[in-house]
């Protein structure tokens, strides 16, 4: 993932400094855990083909990121799932698109609640 974290932020980003269409991604772990979403660095998510035309569908996060479609192999060049994945990048942070000050907000409790430890807020 060194490619992806090195890369500048564009708006988006230029020729030449796009995903590809698609990518390979070595992997030992997955078999051992199914997921519809993971997030590798801040700004790069791996998701679910079912996941990513959730967000495709109901319009969410667009024009904010770029994908290419991934497919997992074990270090032996096997395919680890039978599942189709999507690495997602972010070009534009997602949280420029809140208000903070408009946004509802909880503020933890003055005193601990009956049975938490004295150090403990929720």
């Amino acid at each position: 993932m060194a490619f992806l974290r090195s890369q500048k932020r564009w708006h988006p980003p230029p020729p030449g400094l796009q995903l590809p269409e698609k990518l390979l991604m070595i992997t030992k772990s997955l078999p051992k855990l199914v997921v519809d979403f993971d997030i590798i660095d801040t700004d790069t998510w791996l998701v679910s083909e079912r996941f990513f035309n959730l967000i495709i569908e109901e319009n969410l996060l667009a024009s904010t990121y770029e994908s290419s479609k991934l497919t997992l192999i074990s270090h032996q060049g096997k395919p680890v799932s039978n599942k189709q994945y999507y690495l997602l990048r972010f070009f534009k942070r997602y949280d420029d698109q809140i208000d903070f000050d408009k946004s509802p907000s909880i503020k933890p409790p003055k005193k601990a609640q009956v049975g938490m430890p004295p150090n403990l807020l929720q």
